[in-house]
């Protein structure tokens, strides 16, 4: 190989590298189709919440966001047949297709409700869940996310949940922490109720299995890594306590 060669070699490496720089430090410029559930606080039909602020942070798109409201495991499959780019708080056991964030962006904390006097005892194990009658919120899937056999009734709300483990129809409601703390739901809880944390599971995003998907979290991952210590990003988490800030690394 000559001299020459060599350099154009070395220097078209170096092109490759700047140009792969350039493309995943870009913001994205088409529309990302975002699919999600509606959690009131975190996702809404006109792109409001704090999943769409964390996303307008780390990504910065240029265009408009397309948002298709849809229960939780329909947005997953909407992401996965490519039907969609994004869709927001997916563990790592939602989905063996998927691209997900490198990182976590926050983290549930999964506690189990039931009443002091039913037929739970402690101490409570992830795999003695199965023996009860269980509960959890409408797109929570905090089945698939425990690896439990036993199905659960969905919930539209907390509050409902927990009232229905209060009025003994049934013995246990998951749910993450922070959809307990409202006045209606501690009023309940003081009730002859009992929390005990089950489980801790990392949330991240979800890309599609598509060219456009792996383009969107390369952008994501590379960004992310970049404001992690910047002011915009240690502010939202400020303001949205019910999110836990991930570990930089």
């Amino acid at each position: 190989m000559t001299v020459n060669t060599v350099c154009w070699t070395v220097l078209s490496l170096l092109l490759c590298a700047a140009l792969w720089a350039t493309q995943a430090s870009t913001p994205p410029s088409q529309p990302i189709r975002v699919a999600t559930e509606h959690w009131p606080g975190y996702t809404s039909a006109d792109g409001q919440g704090a999943y769409f602020e964390l996303l307008n942070i780390v990504l910065e798109p240029t265009a408009p966001l397309h948002v298709q409201l849809m229960p939780f495991q329909r947005s997953i499959a909407a992401v996965e047949r490519q039907q969609a780019d994004v869709v927001f708080a997916v563990t790592a056991k939602d989905s063996s297709l998927l691209l997900r964030s490198t990182q976590p962006i926050d983290t549930d904390r999964i506690i189990a409700v039931y009443r002091s006097d039913g037929p739970v005892k402690l101490p409570l194990n992830q795999p003695d869940l199965n023996k009860f009658r269980l509960s959890w919120r409408i797109g929570y899937n905090y089945g698939k996310v425990l690896g439990l056999t036993a199905s659960g009734y969905e919930t539209i709300s907390a509050e409902q949940g927990v009232q229905l483990v209060k009025n003994q129809r049934l013995d246990v409601f998951l749910s993450e922490e922070g959809d307990l703390n409202t006045p209606a739901i501690q009023a309940l809880l003081e009730q002859q109720m009992t929390q005990y944390p089950i489980a801790v599971e990392p949330i991240f995003f979800g890309f599609a299995p598509s060219e456009r998907g792996r383009a969107l979290k390369q952008h994501w991952d590379k960004a992310w890594q970049q404001r992690q210590h910047q002011p915009a990003l240690q502010d939202f988490y400020r303001r949205y306590p019910g999110m836990r800030v991930p570990v930089a690394q």
